[in-house]
């Protein structure tokens, strides 16, 4: 996978991404198809038409397998993977779109800028939100 720091957004990235959020809003939580790894590269493909979960999409069924795929690909975790391929910047100059970290009761999880006030992650049903505030880092997804 390619660096894509300096990638563009699509012109039409927020639409994109608003359909994309709206389709998997009632979407049940499954490890390697609707998780926060999938949830954050599914929105890049919205904002930049770049598939970043291309070979680790449907490859595991658990945590575990999960995070044997990222360690495979050569990763500590699913947050160095998606170093390794954007910016980091200050949770506070995230931008609508960009993708931040956040602690939750499972661990750490990925999770889209969704709003001015809130992070959304893949949930038990569908999306959860989380407090802006919340993030722990966050990586700037295409320039503007």
């Amino acid at each position: 996978m390619n660096d894509l720091r300096q990638t563009p957004r699509l012109k039409d990235w927020r639409k994109r991404l608003e359909t994309y959020l709206d389709e998997v809003a009632r979407r049940p939580f499954a490890y390697g198809t609707h998780d926060c790894a999938t949830m954050a590269a599914d929105a890049v493909i919205a904002i930049l038409d770049v598939d970043i979960g291309e070979g680790l999409r449907g490859t595991y069924s658990d945590s575990e397998g999960g995070f044997a795929a990222i360690k495979a690909a050569g990763y500590d975790d699913h947050a160095a993977y998606f170093a390794a391929h954007f910016d980091d910047v200050s949770p506070s100059m995230a931008r609508v779109g960009d993708l931040a970290t956040v602690e939750t009761q499972y661990g750490v999880s990925l999770a889209i800028v969704g709003s001015p006030t809130a992070l959304l992650g893949a949930g038990i049903r569908g999306i959860s939100a989380y407090p802006r505030s919340s993030a722990i880092r966050a990586f700037r997804v295409g320039t503007v």
